[in-house]
């Protein structure tokens, strides 16, 4: 073993132990050392984050004009290099030099670029004020139009008191203005797709020229572009093929405009129009002013913001503040709105009928159901009893009727009416009224059997006949399935004899045969007992072009089974011809109640206009329809959707209309018509943009004759025609 002296082991311990003698003050140490560095890395941080907040700060400025791009570039400079200065070496020099920098831009700036109240454009420099000497100018023409509208006896207020102009936008009695000018317009423009421009949310106003352009003018200018695209397409390479195509498009659609005006179809103006945003905040008012840019080149429109270097521009946008207004340049709103379907939806189509007046611009909407450029020709209709729906029907209905008349066509007009409301519009056209409570319709009987020739035709009769009779019978009854296939085969056999059998017949029959003995009690009700009102040979002849199927004296599930019944009757005559036809079910909710009339109602929807049929549908709520699928599937196939006042918004329609705040409380609040004198109604074009438009429905004095339901109205048309 190695022997150590107390010398060596006293050395050994001393250096061992020393660190930990002193191990406070080493801690101490540490710590302080530690919080130095992070001090220094936070101090480091807030200076990057100072510079670079202030390099965004010079591109905002920039961007709102307040400084020039000269500024911009030595803010840039100076901070990055600052950052590097920052990183590499001392970041408190760095940040001293930056801001030397930076002051001593700004102040450059402001010595060289910017006049005491308004800032001058590059290309204006220290020389003069020009806008300062424009002002004036202005100021005085404005002077001169105020004694001028004096002594024309005009209001003064209309005249600002002093204009300042700004590089992009002016300032009108502490109002800043900034104008955006619309240099292109797109090829295709929506209905009202200027409604979210205007809205309360942003204040926004618009002034709009209308030019005239002379034929021969216009003619020239069309020509001399019809050349020189020829004379590109001779001269380009055949490689090109884009470009080919563009310009055999562009050589079309310029001959299409030439001809437009040969054939005297009508004219071209040139129009000019500019939106203005305006606020007392100018950054409110830039940041509304950049908000209606982005959409309008959304919407595809190319626009500009002008730089007023000219007293002219001043005059072209500030046009209300003139009092030497020409009428040829200038169009109202409204008088715009029927030209251009910009502010509001203009609706007209060409052999349309008056469907009423548009509430949001009072132009006229005029409808053509049947001009081809809809999926369906079908209408849906619903709202309050006493609102107007019967009222609107009948009016929309009767102009419909006029008009195909007079276009020489044989329309012809089926309504299922079940509280004898239409019998004075079929008197008024000279229509048939067919009482079914007088003369019940037999369900059983095949109506077109002897239009029949070959035996296919027979059996398709037969097949469809049996099909209806199991869906009307499983309306009044519950067969299971067993059941059902013995009744299909039971009613096969009797149409094989009959085409027209009655119930008591088919009682005969199953009262004689063991087989189909299931059925007696059934077929007894229905010949001898409570339901014998379905029991009937009566023969249904049609000689009008407008018949009213009359269901007054019905009620309950009677009158929904009849309601059926007659639908069915009507599905089988319209599909005899081609002729235009007009069916119209009132009341239709009840023949939702069932599935089998639902499914039959909605195929109808899907199937009669391969026939040249239109369906009308009124209901007392859009629930109806809205809460199964055949109501969905007849909703969706209805190119045009009525709500006349709703007492409550469901869910469910407000899901499917998508409304906004302002539509429900319009179909919520909506007025009596007797009070306001007009009905109202929203109305909703599937196929335009699926766009709702409030409308007022105005009849005529002989239109109001024929459609009032109006007690009082009605028993004063009893005494005219009662001699009292």
């Amino acid at each position: 073993m190695e022997y150590r002296s107390p010398e060596n082991i006293f050395r050994e311990k001393s250096v061992m132990e020393s660190l930990y003698e002193y191990k406070n003050e080493i801690a101490i140490v540490t710590i302080i050392l530690s919080f130095l560095v992070l001090l220094t890395f936070f101090v480091v941080g807030i200076i990057l984050l100072f510079i670079i907040i202030n390099f965004i700060n010079s591109i905002i400025l920039y961007r709102e004009e307040k400084r020039s791009r000269y500024v911009l570039f030595a803010q840039i400079g100076a901070s990055l290099f600052a950052i590097i200065y920052v990183l590499l070496f001392d970041p408190f020099i760095g940040v001293f030099v930056s801001g030397i920098i930076s002051g001593g831009v700004l102040v450059f700036d402001d010595v060289l670029f910017k006049t005491p109240e308004l800032y001058v454009p590059q290309q204006v420099y220290v020389f003069k004020d020009p806008y300062r000497e424009r002002e004036e100018k202005i100021n005085k023409v404005l002077q001169r139009e105020v004694v001028k509208a004096e002594e024309e006896e005009l209001p003064v207020n209309i005249f600002p008191s002093k204009v300042i102009f700004d590089r992009r936008n002016f300032m009108i009695n502490d109002v800043y203005i900034f104008p955006i000018k619309v240099e292109e317009w797109p090829a295709r423009i929506d209905f009202g797709f200027l409604n979210d421009v205007f809205s309360p949310v942003y204040p926004v106003g618009m002034s709009m020229k209308v030019h005239y352009i002379p034929d021969d003018a216009i003619s020239t200018i069309l020509d001399m572009e019809k050349r020189s695209a020829e004379t590109r397409l001779q001269l380009i390479s055949q490689k090109k093929f884009t470009e080919i195509e563009r310009l055999n498009a562009r050589i079309s659609a310029l001959n299409a405009s030439i001809e437009y005006i040969v054939n005297r179809s009508g004219h071209f103006y040139n129009i000019d129009m500019a939106f203005y945003t305006m606020s007392k905040n100018r950054m409110e008012a830039y940041s509304y002013s950049t908000k209606v840019q982005s959409y309008l080149k959304k919407s595809m429109f190319r626009v500009s913001v002008p730089v007023f270097n000219e007293q002219k521009k001043y005059f072209d946008f500030l046009m209300p503040y003139s009092s030497r207004i020409d009428p040829k340049r200038f169009m109202q709103s409204h008088a715009v709105a029927m030209h251009l379907p910009l502010l509001s939806e203009v609706i007209y189509m060409e052999g349309g009928v008056f469907l009423g007046m548009n509430e949001r611009s009072q132009t006229p909407i005029i409808f053509n159901r049947w001009s081809g450029k809809f999926s369906s020709s079908h209408m849906i209709i619903s709202g309050t009893t006493g609102y107007g729906k019967s009222y609107f029907v009948k009016i929309l209905t009767l102009r419909e009727y006029m008009l195909l008349i007079s276009q020489g066509l044989n329309v012809r007009v089926f309504i299922i009416d079940p509280f004898g409301e239409y019998r004075e519009f079929a008197e008024a056209v000279g229509g048939e009224v067919i009482s079914i409570r007088n003369n019940p319709i037999n369900i059983l009987s095949i109506w077109n059997y002897s239009s029949l020739r070959t035996d296919e035709e027979i059996q398709e009769a037969i097949r469809n006949k049996v099909s209806v009779v199991k869906g009307f019978l499983g309306m009044l009854f519950s067969f299971d399935k067993s059941a059902e296939a013995v009744l299909d085969e039971f009613l096969m056999n009797v149409y094989k004899d009959t085409p027209s059998p009655t119930f008591s017949d088919l009682y005969e029959r199953v009262r004689s045969d063991q087989r189909y003995s299931m059925f007696e009690k059934y077929f007894y009700q229905l010949s001898q007992g409570s339901l014998s009102l379905f029991n009937t040979m009566n023969e249904v002849n049609m000689n009008s072009d407008v018949i009213v199927f009359d269901l007054t004296g019905l009620e309950g599930t009677i009158l929904s089974y009849y309601m059926f019944i007659v639908l069915n009757f009507i599905y089988q005559n319209i599909t005899l011809d081609m002729s235009p036809k007009l069916v119209i079910v009132d009341e239709s909710w009840r023949v939702m109640e069932f599935e089998y009339s639902a499914n039959f109602l909605s195929m109808m929807f899907r199937h009669v206009r391969h026939w040249n049929a239109s369906m009308t549908v009124i209901t007392q709520s859009m629930d109806d329809f809205l809460n199964n699928k055949e109501g969905l599937s007849i909703a969706n196939n209805s190119v045009l959707h009525v709500l006349f006042k709703h007492m409550n918004i469901s869910k469910a329609m407000n899901d499917f209309y998508g409304f906004n705040e302002f539509e429900r409380g319009y179909l919520i609040n909506t007025p009596s018509p007797t009070s306001v004198g007009y009905a109202r109604a929203l109305v909703r074009f599937a196929n335009i943009n699926q766009q709702k438009i409030p409308v007022r429905i105005y009849a005529t004095p002989t239109e109001n004759e024929i459609a009032t339901t109006r007690p009082e109205e009605v028993e004063r048309k009893k005494r005219v025609r009662g001699g009292v």
